[in-house]
């Protein structure tokens, strides 16, 4: 099996990973607590002592996003902290006169611990069932493609009419306008990440989201005025077929205070979005476009 043909589950490794190192950097707490409890000495003192373990989980959960590949790097992070560590605090007394590169010691053991147990749950060899191939999915790109086009052209007169009835003659304003228009560049965002180039993942978890993005955008204008918008901003709306204390259904509102054609155009968005969805799905993993 070619390394290129291998097709990651980055989202379930780097849950994994999170969760693995919150309970590490639990351990590493009640660790320094239990010395610092057994020893009189200050919380404040033990904390710094085991600073670079604490601060090399912390930084590992948010730079690592979920790339096997990233684990050859990760080594240096740590060794870099514990050089800085030891070259700053050699002089200071932390832990009951005990030589400080006797801490540093003690630190490279729990993140050397930390890092061997991350190397297991990084290697994308004991997640059988999270590593499939395949050699193509240009038909899924296409299709999805499609819908994502025909999402956009239907959210067009969506967002025109939004303009119309939500606009500064009806007490309207730039701020309601974005809490329900669909954002062209969202479509633009979905694009980039369903073509990455040859050679580059193509990151179905992230694709999912940005899709989401715009699904739940549509799905926000079933709700009532008095759902999304303040008092303050429903107040100033006039001269619009609406219930005045917000009960309407923004979609309902639109649709009757404009001639522009909604209702089709969004119906045909909603369902399209649950198309592209189930498409993406299909392609389950972040898989790298040949």
């Amino acid at each position: 099996m070619e390394e290129e043909d291998l097709i990651i589950n980055k989202g379930f490794i780097k849950k994994i990973f999170d969760r693995t190192s919150v309970i590490y950097l639990f351990l590493v707490l009640f660790f320094v607590f239990t010395i610092a409890a057994h020893t009189n000495t200050e919380i404040f003192y033990v904390i710094a002592a085991f600073f670079p373990s604490v601060l090399t989980v912390v930084l590992f959960v948010f730079l690592y996003k979920g790339d096997p590949k990233m684990k050859k790097a990760l080594w240096a992070i740590p060794l870099l902290l514990l050089v800085l560590f030891y070259s700053l605090t050699r002089e200071i007394n932390f832990l009951m006169d005990m030589d400080n590169l006797v801490i540093v010691f003690l630190n490279l053991g729990i993140i050397a611990l930390y890092t061997l147990i991350i190397y297991v749950i990084l290697d994308e060899k004991i997640h059988p069932k999270e590593v499939i191939v395949r050699k193509d999915i240009k038909e899924q790109q296409q299709k999805i493609e499609k819908y994502i086009n025909g999402i956009k052209t239907n959210v067009m007169p969506v967002n025109k009419a939004i303009g119309q009835v939500y606009d500064k003659a009806h007490g309207g304003n730039n701020k309601i306008r974005d809490k329900i228009k669909i954002k062209s560049s969202w479509f633009g965002d979905i694009m980039e990440t369903l073509h990455p180039g040859k050679h580059k993942y193509v990151d179905s978890a992230l694709l999912l989201n940005q899709l989401m993005q715009v699904y739940i955008r549509l799905l926000k204008l079933q709700k009532s005025e008095e759902e999304i918008f303040e008092r303050g901003e429903m107040d100033k709306l006039k001269s619009l077929k609406r219930d005045k204390y917000g009960n309407s259904k923004i979609i309902e509102v639109i649709m009757n205070n404009t001639n522009v054609r909604v209702r089709e155009p969004y119906l045909i968005a909603v369902e399209l979005c649950e198309r592209a969805k189930e498409e993406i799905k299909q392609i389950g993993f972040n898989v790298k476009n040949k």
